[in-house]
Parts: structure tokens; sequence; C-alpha cells
């Protein structure tokens, strides 16, 4: 009998667990396509505000990131982000590259320049956050493998200087010490 009520109190406890959890999911904005104008100028508000803040050097840096990989004027958002005056939340799902092939070079410099701007600032100022190394790393792959294929001109200095080299420390970085002592 007791062991009956325990097992019925345990399926009572992981139901209710389940139930919350569902609850914490079902309640989260739906993503939509934003411009990426408007998460950039709402992440630019909330960075002037709360300079600070690497979460927020981190967002920047992902919504230029996303617009540069993707090619495109509009990237999926949370839509609470995606209103004016909320810190806007890109959409941490899988995005493939965009049939942008029409933006333009000039645009995509400056996008890869202020996610890398924005995503070092990050990086420095929680050098032990693995999510800002790892964003690093990730944004020096994808621009290394374009510059390659596009070749374009007057790329800023920090972009310059072996981006495919640095984002392969970055990754290790992102492992921190525990990858060191583990065969």
């Amino acid at each position: 009998m007791r062991i009956h009520s325990i097992f019925v109190g345990a399926l009572l406890l992981a139901a209710g667990l389940a139930s919350s959890a569902l609850a914490i999911f079902a309640t989260k904005d739906p993503v939509e396509p934003v411009p990426v104008e408007r998460l950039a100028r709402n992440a630019a508000t909330y960075l002037a505000a709360h300079p600070n803040d690497a979460d927020a050097h981190y967002i920047l840096g992902r919504i230029h990131y996303l617009a540069f990989a993707s090619r495109r004027e509009e990237i999926m958002a949370y839509d609470s982000g995606a209103k004016d005056g909320g810190k806007p939340e890109p959409w941490r799902g899988k995005m493939g590259a965009g049939d942008g092939a029409n933006m333009p070079k000039a645009e995509m410099v400056a996008h890869a320049a202020k996610a890398h701007e924005e995503l070092e600032a990050a990086v420095r100022m929680e050098p032990g956050n693995p999510l800002y190394w790892l964003g690093l790393a990730s944004f020096l792959e994808e621009f290394s493998k374009w510059e390659a294929q596009t070749k374009p001109e007057n790329l800023p200095a920090a972009l310059r200087s072996s981006p495919y080299t640095r984002c392969r420390v970055f990754y290790f970085n992102a492992t921190g010490p525990a990858v060191l002592y583990t065969v």
C-alpha cells in the first residue's frame, strides 16, 4: 500500500512538472520575420541605456550576424523583442543562408563589421561566457568562407587579420579548461 502511494505521488509530481514545462514553452512569444533595421535600432537603444550589459552587445552582434549570414533584410525574432522599446531577442533556431544574393557587398561588409565589433565587445566584457565565444567564432568562420568566395574590397582592419585562424582559437576558448584535461 505504501509503495502504491509513493508511486502515485511520483506520477502526480511528474505530471505537474511536465505541465509546468509545457506552460513555459506555450507562453513564449512566437517567432516572426522582423526588419533587421528595427531590431538593430531597438538593440542600439537598449545598449545606449545599458552600455555595460554584455548580453546587449551579444544580441546586437547576433542581429548583424544573422543579417550577414542570411543575406536578408528581415530575420526571425521573438515577437516581444520586435516591438519598439523592447529588448530584441533574435531567434536561436536554424536559419539557412538566404537567397538574398542581391544584398550589396558594402551592406554585407557593414553587417559583418558591426557583428564583429559587438560580439568582440561581449567577449571582452565576459570572457568566461562560452556563448559569446561561440558566437564570435561562428561569425568569423562564416565570414571567412564568404570572404574567400567574394573577395570584397575595403574591409575593416579587424576583419582582414586571418579570421579563420582566429575562429579556431575562439572555438577552443568557448570550451574552456575542461577540455584540456580530457582525452
